[in-house]
């Protein structure tokens, strides 16, 4: 489902950003849209619901207020497609396709019975190139990596199709 129809589903839902964060999504994917709806209305605040404990914490030690860079984010973001939400054991991930390079995954960890960015191990696991193309940190302790078994990943952690076995 385009990003783009997940997020207008949202502003037909929500009237403001602070009312969607309010709310408890049912599922990763929602959690996602409100982040970049928040992004996208310059809401940096790092009190937001959607953010696990952790997450606030990181986020409320290193304060932006710079709404620009959360509308840049949220474009970014347009052009993409998800590939899928998957979710393991209380953790969940909302990927794009392979060729989106550009759209990080996110994060999430089931936390006081809801959905959260897990923005801290965002910030530990994902590095970006000089293209501004994603990659994960493979040394990095990574319990999000169930959701990329149909990937591979080069020395540098770019991300590539696993290829089909051989006949």
């Amino acid at each position: 489902m385009k990003i783009l129809v997940m997020l207008v589903m949202i502003l037909l839902a929500c009237s403001a950003t602070a009312r969607a964060a309010d709310k408890k999504p049912d599922d990763p994917a929602q959690v996602v849209a409100i982040y970049l709806l928040a992004m996208k209305n310059g809401n940096m605040s790092h009190s937001l619901p959607i953010y696990s404990r952790a997450s606030q914490k990181m986020l409320a030690a290193h304060p932006s207020n710079n709404a620009a860079a959360g509308q840049q984010l949220f474009n970014s973001y347009l052009g993409c497609t998800e590939d899928r939400a998957q979710d393991m054991n209380g953790f969940a991930v909302v990927r794009y396709r392979l060729q989106d390079r550009k759209c990080a995954p996110f994060f999430l960890i089931f936390e006081d019975n809801a959905w959260r960015l897990d923005m801290t191990m965002m910030q530990n696991a994902i590095r970006f190139n000089q293209l501004n193309e994603w990659r994960f940190v493979l040394s990095a302790p990574n319990p999000y990596t169930f959701a990329f078994q149909d990937w591979q990943f080069d020395r540098s952690g770019a991300p590539y199709a696993l290829r089909a076995p051989k006949k």
